[in-house]
């Protein structure tokens, strides 16, 4: 497996900022092990960093098993389909970048909310979960524990790279890193404007989403 600073150093250098690269790189581990996860004849080598599909399967593309929430049948449902396999390294995080990285992920990584990136990851269908897509709790349930995995990650990330999860912009804890202390408020106009940031977010509805083969 590469190690930490290998995956930060290739990362880094995808024009991307220090929020997504390390989501990014907490997501990979998370998934595939930055692609180590993969086993042989099963993807080993693929370079796949993100458990990545694809629907125009080449020469590097393999078959593995993939898991789903049916809300026909109530339950798991373990199904195969193609994922994608690249040259390299970073051509598997440069997948990984585009496949993530969407509008509303790239906002909230923006104001340092690993939180609500991952929200977004599973409204745009990125992870699904087992938890049931019909009730409220299911999916906060599959929300609440693809966080704690990148949250694991990310830790362990930084253990080698000295990084940490960004404090949400608009938190009570990053006006504290702000003015020094809790009680004082040295830029009350930006302060108001990032609370109004911070009070416009929205709870994820039902959407569906996809669950990590890799184990």
């Amino acid at each position: 497996m590469l190690s930490h600073t290998a995956a930060k150093n290739i990362v880094d250098g995808l024009g991307v900022t220090e929020n997504q690269s390390l989501f990014l790189r907490g997501v990979a581990l998370h998934e595939t092990s930055y692609g180590a996860g993969w086993k042989a004849g099963q993807g080993a080598g693929s370079h796949n960093m993100g458990a990545i599909t694809t629907n125009s399967p080449d020469s590097l593309s393999f078959k593995h098993e993939d898991s789903l929430f049916d809300s026909k049948l109530g339950k798991v449902r373990v199904y195969t389909t193609w994922f994608a396999g690249y040259p390299s390294d970073e051509a598997g995080f440069s997948a990984l970048k585009k496949t993530v990285l969407k509008p509303n992920v790239a906002a909230a990584l923006a104001g340092g909310d690993f939180e609500r990136g991952v929200r977004g990851m599973y409204a745009n269908s990125y992870f699904m979960g087992v938890h049931p897509h019909t009730t409220d709790a299911g999916n906060e349930q599959n929300v609440a524990d693809y966080l704690a995995a990148v949250r694991r990650s990310v830790q362990s990330i930084g253990n080698e790279t000295g990084e940490s999860e960004p404090v949400p912009l608009g938190d009570s804890r990053w006006q504290d890193q702000q003015t020094g202390s809790s009680g004082s408020r040295v830029f009350p106009a930006v302060a108001l404007a990032l609370a109004g940031l911070w009070l416009g977010r929205k709870l994820l509805r039902a959407k569906a989403g996809r669950a990590s083969p890799v184990s």
